[in-house]
């Protein structure tokens, strides 16, 4: 589970400028948005672990967490305090400029370099799944290459956009595990069954290997839920709650918490998916699925991980199967 770090505590000289309401709210208005959070039990998100299940017999997800410096983001969280949360999020829907938030009279950064460095993850230099988003990029190949033969998007309109998606129960078996890693962790929605652009998007660049520079990506979504009225769930507990301990929040160990969601391993898989059928590819896509769904399944091999040990070993992944095969 994710570090503290010193070195990504947030300065709190930003909060000397602020007369703060109950010494916690920026105005009255950011106190009675809290209460109203508070009375209404407003839902939370909360972020779940992955690991690795046994069905990735070829070490795709395992493979693609340590490439990503992804373990610390994939692993179980520290539970969440909710009072701290809706706390963040009350004044945050009136600081909105910048990446920071006054929590109890400190600013807590969620800029995408603090983000990374509390999941210990490098600097990301070129970010191509970025690349995708800013150049518009050909959405079609999202279906064809990881869902059954003859998925096609579906539009949903209403009186200001029109929305894309399609189901996820046609997505392949690695695609679903890491579909609801994204819908609980990176960019969460309580409506996962539906898989809409942006999400397959994401989705399409961690399967395929991309760079992307999650920290930017989570940050994206802070930011969004920060502007949300009243509608939405309080999404990256687990997150908001480390970074303002990092950022040195005064947090009674009393505060009422909430647990990080189930894990992501084979159990959890075996409830919501259906073998598709297929045959494994090196893309990263996990199983190419034959024209005809009642494919076989293939062979069962010895887990075969292309990864290293130590640092790098993925906590939940067995000492047999984390042994390295060099290619």
């Amino acid at each position: 589970m994710p570090q503290k770090h010193e070195k990504g505590k947030a300065s709190s000289s930003g909060s000397s400028s602020l007369c703060l309401v109950d010494k916690k709210f920026v105005n009255e208005a950011a106190k009675v948005k809290f209460g109203k959070f508070m009375e209404k039990n407003k839902s939370v998100i909360v972020e779940r672990g992955l690991r690795p299940p046994e069905f990735d017999i070829e070490g795709d997800i395992a493979n693609n967490i340590v490439q990503r410096q992804w373990q610390n983001l994939t692993d179980m969280q520290d539970p969440a305090v909710t009072t701290v949360v809706r706390e963040l999020y009350a004044n945050g829907y009136y600081q909105q400029d910048n990446d920071e938030v006054c929590v109890r009279g400190t600013m807590v950064s969620f800029a995408p370099n603090v983000i990374n460095r509390y999941f210990d993850i490098g600097t990301i230099e070129d970010d191509e799944y970025a690349t995708f988003l800013d150049e518009g990029g050909d959405y079609d190949p999202i279906v064809r290459e990881m869902c059954i033969s003859g998925t096609e998007w579906t539009s949903r309109e209403n009186d200001s956009d029109v929305a894309h998606y399609f189901p996820e129960n046609c997505l392949n078996i690695y695609a679903k595990a890491w579909n609801k890693f994204i819908c609980a962790s990176i960019i969460p929605t309580k409506h996962e069954h539906h898989v809409y652009t942006n999400r397959a998007a994401l989705l399409y660049a961690i399967c395929k290997g991309w760079s992307i520079d999650i920290g930017v990506v989570i940050r994206d979504d802070l930011v969004k839920s920060l502007e949300a009225r009243t509608t939405g769930a309080h999404t990256h507990p687990c997150l908001i709650t480390g970074l303002c301990r990092n950022a040195g929040v005064t947090i009674d160990p009393d505060e009422p918490k909430r647990p990080c969601g189930t894990l992501i391993d084979k159990s959890s898989m075996d409830k919501f998916v259906k073998w598709p059928g297929g045959r494994h590819i090196e893309s990263g896509l996990g199983f190419e699925l034959y024209d005809n769904d009642d494919a076989p399944r293939p062979p069962n091999l010895l887990p075969r991980l292309r990864v290293l040990g130590g640092k790098n070993q993925i906590r939940g992944v067995s000492a047999h199967q984390t042994h390295a095969i060099q290619e």
